[in-house]
């Protein structure tokens, strides 16, 4: 059975929000990423992901970057915004711990935000962040945590 896109998947009781914790927002931060971390592209979007291994090992976090060769301000906020939205409904299926970095490229732009969720959701599996769940019992088969 072929997964649902994060776009489409119903809304739960649960709210999921994307808190100021969550974000990468120091220089040192990023830089710390972009040394150590591992890149993934694909069709619009690359990904760098690195394991957080300081005080916030508890959630993953998520850096944007985003050139000015993207396009004019509006263009840059709505892949912004669209990329937020992606990270947040992806949450609960993140394994925790990662800084992750997404950096949108110019044919980002013209992409539906279901094409974005499906490549961000490809490449998230790819980096090996994205959690594996076994159906049976919600028990997370990567580090033996329940499926929140």
């Amino acid at each position: 059975m072929q997964e649902q896109l994060l776009s489409q998947r119903p809304h739960q009781n649960q709210r999921y929000k994307y808190r100021r914790t969550q974000r990468l927002t120091k220089d040192r931060e990023f830089d710390t990423v972009f040394k150590n971390g591992k890149r993934y592209n694909s069709n619009g979007i690359s990904v760098i992901t690195y394991l957080n291994d300081t005080e916030h090992k508890h959630f993953s976090r998520l850096g944007l970057v985003v050139s000015h060769k993207i396009g004019g301000a509006v263009e840059r906020n709505k892949l912004k915004r669209r990329i937020r939205e992606l990270f947040r409904l992806a949450t609960p299926k993140l394994l925790r711990g990662y800084d992750i970095i997404v950096i949108p490229q110019k044919r980002g732009v013209v992409l539906t935000f279901d094409e974005l969720s499906v490549t961000f959701e490809q490449l998230l599996i790819r980096a090996g962040v994205w959690r594996k769940v076994n159906t049976n019992d919600g028990i997370d088969d990567s580090n033996g945590c329940k499926n929140l």
